[in-house]
């Protein structure tokens, strides 16, 4: 059944139970932050912001806890890392000096998230003392008419003349060693700040607007936080308080020489515009990326629903910049923010089949750091140019000597920009960025392989992405198959685009592409991960992805025997991306209902919570996964639908019988 756009329930998201609470992520590419349970104040197991170590759990803090920091992230406030940013989104609410909290009095709340626009509401009938009632309505946005903005909004009404206070403001005292702000009264409603990042001291600058139908009581400003409280007022026989919030950030890599500048003109557009006005707006924004969203009216409904939610979380971290991409997005901040190979393998590969616009932002984010990917091969005695495992928004190497063996990051970027090509058959996207790519990195890779006396060719030393082979036994491998696989493809493509483009390749290419050892089968038909293996467990898919996404040529039986052999070879703190391999690959095999019986079957183990939020593993809280989605999403468009970048397959779009 098509999903029509003005039916409100098929895209709403509810939760009405403190159990099981997940928190979900709203955003707009630019802007983002996490959810509790009240959407304002602290998520029931948000930790406090531990700068680029990640956000661990933390389960000793009650739910809804507001003395907790929520924090709320961007793409472009980066200074070697993604930062948290000093939280906007706080709430301290009190009734007659009765704390607003899930766990003191009664209550009967409802929280929505509507997929449509990233709206998030909250709405609840408090008993905060015997016969006391208040109803209290909450609502939250982060609007794409406008990145580097947000609002949200608060109604109270009691059925008693009971004292209604509310503090807001912003805490950055959490962020002080990361990113110090100073905060200022810059007129009525109006606080600004400016700050500048650790590292690099890159300008940054944030404020908070807001207007209320209550009086204002006090305003404090602290050292790093800024504070304001007020006062809700008696009208219509009982406590009445209406208050707005609007909050700004910019600077960082954005445009730091007019942050302050910015940070008033966003508050004054968003304070002059009438809040359904706003919303009309973004609705608008958002519509066109629903329509070319991914119609699922062929699966089980919970699936479908599943999907749509995981297209939501993906779609509300894509901008048009060419900043970096972590694994998280703007939801979080892991890994430090790095693109490491989610960005180009996983998430970049799903928005090439259904948003190829904003995938153009992976390619044209490394085709801007060559100079530095070249500055970095030659400080390591190779040609061509390396993107280190991990590094900065600068492309500065930040990788640990542990992991600067693993290169295969360097074939999905050029793996990303050649598909985009056969996409988008952009002749001036191939000369400018998709050619430089490939060919320095090839050429890297050139220099990276060794020939032996018998004329045979070989990647020594390699680490691929079964990350065990260092994290547990501590070593690296040879002859990795998925290695040797993607640099005979990348030679074999550089060839294909020097022929488009009338250029000379190197005469290596075509050695490598034909000489460059791949392991054969072993007699039980599994190819070995790589040359010394035997049978170790592995963290993650390795080899199978030489299948897909890179169509190693192997006999049918080989393949399915080298699937059954790794599935059993996971290792507990394995990430949920292998199944998504495994469930394209069935499919493209014949075995569709399988393949889609069991991707759902194990991605489902990795979802959490009423609003359906996927993390990476089983066993930790890295939460809002875009890497897990963007499998998710390429097991259905490739392997479900068999589609490929350039072919004749049309995808199903949910705005297909909008009739628009």
């Amino acid at each position: 059944m098509p999903l029509s756009w003005n039916d409100s329930d098929a895209w709403q998201l509810e939760n009405r139970s403190l159990d099981g609470f997940a928190s979900p992520y709203v955003g707009n590419g630019a802007l983002g932050t996490r959810l509790g349970i009240f959407v304002l104040g602290a998520d029931p197991r948000a930790p406090e912001f531990h700068g680029a170590t990640g956000l661990p759990q933390r389960p000793d803090i009650p739910p809804g806890d507001p003395h907790r920091s929520l924090a709320t992230f961007s793409s472009f406030v980066r200074d070697g890392f993604q930062y948290a940013l000093p939280s906007w989104n706080q709430l301290d609410l009190t009734l007659a000096g009765v704390p607003f909290h899930p766990v003191r009095g009664g209550h009967d709340f409802r929280q929505t998230l509507d997929l449509r626009t990233g709206e998030a509401a909250f709405s609840d009938d408090w008993t905060y003392a015997p016969n006391r009632r208040a109803r209290i309505v909450i609502r939250l946005l982060i609007p794409r008419t406008h990145p580097h903005g947000s609002l949200w909004e608060l109604h109270v009404a009691a059925d008693h003349d009971d004292p209604i206070e509310a503090r807001f403001g912003l805490r950055a005292a959490h962020l002080a060693g990361q990113l110090p702000m100073r905060y200022r009264a810059a007129g009525a409603g109006l606080i600004v700040g400016e700050g500048r990042t650790a590292r690099r001291k890159r300008p940054v600058a944030q404020g908070l607007a807001w207007q209320t139908d209550g009086s204002e009581v006090a305003g404090q400003i602290d050292k790093h936080d800024a504070a304001v409280h007020v006062a809700g007022q008696l009208r219509d026989g009982g406590g009445r308080l209406a208050l707005t919030v609007f909050h700004a950030l910019h600077g960082g890599l954005e445009d730091p020489a007019n942050a302050q500048a910015n940070v008033r003109r966003t508050l004054a557009e968003l304070a002059a515009a009438h809040a359904a006005d706003l919303r009309e707006r973004n609705l608008a924004l958002w519509k066109p990326l629903w329509a070319a969203a991914l119609r699922c009216d062929d699966l089980d409904p919970q699936d479908a629903r599943l999907v749509l939610a995981q297209q939501f979380y993906l779609l509300a971290s894509l901008e048009l910049s060419e900043y970096p991409f972590g694994p998280l997005g703007v939801s979080g901040n892991n890994w430090q923010g790095n693109a490491l190979w989610d960005a180009d393998r996983w998430i970049g590969g799903a928005v090439l089949g259904l948003w190829p616009e904003y995938a153009r932002r992976f390619p044209a984010f490394r085709a801007a750091l060559l100079p530095a990917a070249r500055r970095f091969a030659r400080s390591r005695g190779y040609d061509g140019a390396w993107f280190p495992w991990i590094h900065d928004e600068e492309g500065e190497n930040t990788t640990s000597e542990h992991y600067l063996p693993e290169t295969h990051n360097n074939l999905w970027i050029a793996h990303t920009a050649w598909q985009l090509w056969l996409e988008t058959r952009d002749e001036a996207f191939l000369k400018e960025q998709a050619w430089p790519l490939i060919r320095d990195i090839a050429a890297f890779y050139v220099s990276r392989c060794e020939r032996d006396a018998d004329g045979t060719w070989h990647q020594r030393r390699v680490l691929g992405p079964d990350e065990a082979v260092a994290e547990v036994h501590h070593t690296t491998c040879d002859d990795n198959v998925l290695v040797n696989v993607g640099t005979r493809w990348l030679m074999r493509t550089a060839i294909a685009a020097a022929k488009l483009l009338r250029q000379s390749p190197d005469p290596k290419w075509r050695v490598l592409a034909e000489n460059l050892v791949v392991l054969p089968p072993r007699a039980d038909k599994v190819i070995p991960e790589h040359a010394a293996y035997t049978d170790q467990g592995i963290k993650q898919a390795d080899t199978i992805l030489a299948f897909f996404p890179l169509d190693h040529d192997a006999p049918p039986d080989v393949v399915r025997a080298t699937l059954e052999h790794y599935r059993g070879k996971i290792l507990d703190y394995g990430p949920l991306m292998t199944s998504q391999i495994e469930a394209a690959i069935l499919m493209r095999l014949g075995d569709r209902d399988e393949g889609l019986r069991r991707l759902f079957a194990r991605y489902r183990e990795y979802v959490r919570g009423p609003f359906l939020v996927p993390f990476e593993c089983r066993n930790n809280d890295t939460a809002v996964m875009l890497t897990g989605i963007g499998g998710l999403l390429q097991a259905l468009l490739c392997g479900w639908h068999n589609w490929r970048p350039g072919g004749d397959v049309r995808l199903p779009r949910i705005g297909d019988e909008w009739g628009e």
